[in-house]
């Protein structure tokens, strides 16, 4: 069995391009601020989904409650 460590190596020495990129500072920041926007965007499907569910539903204390406690959300950090 290969040890993860060494499997690792393997990969890295056969694609030059990921040696390459590996320890360039502006590579490692495109990939944080991906992973960033990606986060957000999948916070905010989850938020619409969030909406849509409680909007469509019957109860009308669930409807004001979610406009009380979602009142701004644009504006709020995530």
């Amino acid at each position: 069995m290969i040890s993860p460590s060494l499997f690792l190596m393997t990969l890295l020495s056969n694609n030059p391009s990921i040696l390459k990129n590996m320890f360039d500072v502006n590579y490692l920041r495109t990939l944080e601020k991906n992973k960033l926007v990606l986060n957000y965007e999948n916070k905010r499907y989850k938020m619409e989904h969030y909406k849509e569910r409680v909007l469509n539903s019957n109860s009308r204390n669930k409807r004001a409650n979610y406009y009380l406690n979602n009142y701004n959300i644009s504006k709020r950090q995530f």
